[in-house]
């Protein structure tokens, strides 16, 4: 199985790796609930078959990396949804549910999993305190010890999963 070595050298010659499409996107066109709060990250725990499904689609579509459904997975988000007892079993979870994609659809082609970091929490709701999903970017930012604290819990458990790299996505 490759991994982000061979990825990097695969760049280094100049081939051309095809990225996938927009995983929340794509499962919400699916029919898969969107949380409110936590858009699709809740959908790792709530419909994985779902998630491998579009996994296999962009996989067999021609994508050579698939992202993990992780964008809105932080901590402070899964709370607010009502899903902080699950930050690593969804975090995990969506690893899992994209390596079981590549080893159902690659047909031994190499397929990297980058799993997915946003950069949208940004604030802290002014009326609440709660640290905010993109909407409250106006307000006081969260603090980098807080930032690495909620970053460094989801990238140590992709890490532990078996992700390949990560990204960070606006």
């Amino acid at each position: 199985m490759a991994g982000y070595k061979d990825l990097k050298a695969r760049l280094d010659r100049g081939d051309t790796i095809i990225h996938d499409a927009a995983v929340s996107t794509e499962l919400q066109s699916m029919g898969v609930p969107m949380d409110f709060v936590a858009w699709s990250g809740p959908a790792n725990y709530t419909h994985p078959s779902s998630v491998v499904q579009m996994h296999e689609r962009h996989i067999r579509a021609g994508s050579d990396i698939i992202t993990t459904n992780t964008w809105s997975t932080l901590r402070p988000t899964l709370e607010r949804a009502g899903y902080g007892d699950f930050v690593r079993e969804i975090n995990a979870r969506a690893v899992h549910l994209a390596q079981e994609a590549r080893e159902r659809a690659s047909n031994g082609r190499d397929i990297y999993v980058a799993g997915s970091l946003s950069s949208h929490i940004t604030g802290r709701d002014p009326r609440t305190g709660e640290i905010g999903f993109g909407a409250f970017s106006s307000s006081p930012q969260v603090s980098a010890e807080e930032l690495k604290q909620y970053y460094g819990e989801v990238t140590g458990i992709m890490a532990e999963a078996g992700v390949d790299f990560f990204i960070v996505e606006a």
